[in-house]
């Protein structure tokens, strides 16, 4: 079984590697907490990461959702809490050191390392 079908998230390797993770986590971490940050890997080495600009284009990715549903009335604002959700799990794959791809726009990328 493959470590997305256990549930643990996909693991850097190839290009990025657990020396990836480690010299940028910090990084990723920041841009996770506060989505308004997304830009910061690109400021920095970090924009050659792929495991920070993964968590960059996620928070730019949640920063524009959540503008958007905040305009939209009631199913908008509930919905925002399905961004919220997004967020938490990006928090908590970003410290933890592994590539979670999002739900349903995992694919999206807006930002590319």
């Amino acid at each position: 079984m493959d470590n997305m079908s256990q549930g643990q998230g996909i693991v850097p390797t190839a290009s990025g590697g657990t020396d990836d993770v480690s010299k940028n986590k910090g990084v990723a971490v920041i841009t996770a907490v506060l989505p308004i940050l997304f830009f910061l890997p690109l400021l920095t080495d970090a924009k050659h990461s792929p495991f920070a600009m993964h968590y960059a284009n996620r928070s730019l990715l949640l920063l524009i959702a959540a503008i958007v549903l905040t305009f939209i009335p009631i199913l908008g604002w509930l919905l925002n809490l399905v961004t919220v959700i997004f967020w938490l799990i990006g928090i908590i794959g970003a410290s933890s050191g592994v590539l979670k791809p999002l739900p349903l726009v995992s694919n999206l990328q807006i930002l590319k390392p």
